[in-house]
């Protein structure tokens, strides 16, 4: 599935609200100690995409800076007037989530295991809150609570008008996936949904697209397993 979107102009989007001299200074600290650490440890690993260094490093940002910018909406008026503490727990639970999306996403599902048991305890040192359950993609950050919560599956309701083939029964990945679209594309950068055949992935992005606004606009070309280049 080949998905291009074209993003609003640059003057309706906003970069400098997420810009905040606390989460410069203190994650940069958080990234750089890391990924300088365990940059060895995620090449052994097996990723789905090759990927180098300054590339996973530059996912993580966009995946951060989405975060905080979602956050800070959040907050709205009370965003002037939240603590200094507060602040820096929830921007510290934002980069662990983004850390383990960006170096842990691309990996394979043995991997995924391997790179799980290693990294919660690297989290425990920075955070010592962080769930020992499961493994460290099974969690999101929850605002309300100011903790990490697990992925809330919603409830399927069928709808026999539906096309067979647009039909999506959520499940705990199908939930994790459309959250990290919708994160991503809609604070402007982009994304690579990769998978095996029939796990869901064009319905997500379907379902997605449908609920850009105008100012986006979508191309979908579709290929099958004998489309050669």
């Amino acid at each position: 599935f080949f998905l291009m979107i074209r993003r609003p102009p640059r003057s309706t989007q906003s970069r400098s609200s997420a810009a905040s001299d606390v989460y410069k200074r203190q994650n940069a600290e958080y990234m750089g100690a890391l990924f300088r650490d365990n940059f060895n440890f995620i090449h052994d690993c097996n990723s789905m995409v090759p990927t180098v260094d300054v590339n996973l490093v530059r996912s993580c940002l966009n995946l951060f800076t989405s975060y905080v910018n979602i956050y800070r909406s959040h907050l709205g008026k009370a965003l002037n007037s939240t603590s200094q503490n507060e602040m820096e727990m929830m921007y510290k639970l934002m980069f662990i989530f983004s850390f383990i999306w960006s170096a842990g996403g691309n990996l394979d599902d043995t991997s995924r295991i391997k790179f799980s048991k290693y990294i919660r305890m690297k989290f425990l040192d920075l955070y010592s809150n962080f769930p020992l359950e499961g493994d460290v993609f099974d969690y999101v950050v929850d605002f309300e609570a100011k903790a990490f919560k697990h992925w809330q599956v919603g409830e399927f309701k069928f709808n026999k008008n539906q096309s067979y083939f647009s039909i999506l029964v959520p499940t705990a990945d199908t939930v994790k996936y459309a959250f990290l679209l919708n994160l991503v594309v809609r604070n402007g950068n982009n994304m690579l949904l990769s998978g095996e055949t029939g796990v869901g992935k064009s319905v997500i992005i379907q379902g997605f697209l449908s609920t850009l606004p105008e100012s986006y606009v979508s191309s979908s070309i579709n290929f099958s397993a004998q489309t050669t280049s």
